[in-house]
């Protein structure tokens, strides 16, 4: 009996161990961005160099309001076949901390459908400062769920 039970456990062992992924060819050449999951979309974050240009040209140009960053970063397209639209929508966060979304769909492109931008906002004294972004994508062909993978 004690030779079956050390048999039933050692079986347990191997096969718990087997059902681990054991790859790791990838795991130090993988360049691609961290990826961040929301519910059921994930994002890509935005370069940090994007964010601290942006911060710049929030300065320089005085910005009074969340959207005229979303505006700065992405302006309006005037250009656009078919359904195109422009949609913000912020939600503060705490006091001084706002989210902004920037939803942008019916892109003139063969394989974006839309882009998805949400900016995290922080008020400083009469400025603003972005802390963080990140973006998904939608697509005509392939993925069409909001996706942070891109499009084809």
């Amino acid at each position: 009996m004690k030779n079956k039970c050390k048999l039933v456990l050692i079986s347990f062992f191997l096969f718990a161990n087997s059902c681990k992924n054991t790859d790791n060819s990838n795991a130090e050449k993988n360049d691609s961005p961290v990826l961040i999951a929301t519910s059921a979309e994930s994002f890509v974050p935005i370069e940090q160099k994007i964010i601290e240009q942006l911060n710049e040209k929030i300065q320089v140009n005085k910005l009074s309001s969340v959207n005229e960053i979303a505006t700065l970063y992405h302006p309006k397209l005037t250009e656009t076949e078919g359904n195109y639209t422009y949609n913000l929508s912020s939600q503060p966060i705490n006091d001084s901390t706002t989210e902004l979304t920037l939803k942008e769909i019916g892109l003139m492109d063969d394989s974006v459908k839309g882009i998805q931008t949400i900016f995290s906002i922080v008020n400083v004294g009469k400025g603003f400062v972005i802390k963080s972004m990140k973006e998904n994508y939608q697509c005509y062909r392939g993925h069409q769920n909001w996706s942070a993978e891109k499009c084809n």
